[in-house]
């Protein structure tokens, strides 16, 4: 089921997906994901492209990141 999901969240991301890193976590979070945070993940950094919650069951929040230009 989840990888049905996610297959379904990456096509309607459709090219914007090049050079991205998928997250999943659970749906029930002690605070609400924004679109304008940053993740940090094993020692990189990633904006957040789309940010999908499994609104239906609950259970999952797909997050679609893409990792920080150096500057």
């Amino acid at each position: 089921m989840l990888s049905q999901y996610l297959s379904e969240v990456r096509a309607s991301v459709g090219t914007k997906l090049e050079d991205t890193v998928t997250f999943v976590v659970r749906y029930d979070q002690p605070e609400t994901i924004l679109n304008s945070w940053r993740i940090e993940w094993q020692g990189k950094k990633y904006d957040i492209v789309k940010l999908t919650p499994d609104t239906a069951k609950k259970q999952w929040t797909t997050i679609i990141g893409k990792p920080v230009a150096n500057k």
